[in-house]
């Protein structure tokens, strides 16, 4: 089942993506949890202890940034 994504670009939209991750937080691989977990977990504090990401490489960051906002080099 695909899923769509949608930028975060108000406070109501980041609220709403704490809420889901607060409800799947937890769940299985492949599923959904029908309710929320009484925990409410940061994605910011448990990011770095539990999966840390590699800074993006600089130029591919600056052309993921191009190609999002229908930039070329030209």
């Amino acid at each position: 089942m695909p899923v769509e994504l949608k930028p975060v670009r108000s406070e109501a939209d980041y609220e709403s993506v704490l809420a889901e991750i607060e409800r799947l937080w937890g769940a299985k691989a492949g599923t959904r949890r029908p309710t929320a977990s009484t925990s409410s977990p940061r994605s910011s504090t448990h990011t770095g202890e539990h999966s840390p990401i590699d800074p993006p490489d600089p130029i591919e960051a600056i052309k993921f940034r191009m190609k999002q906002q229908g930039l070329t080099r030209s």
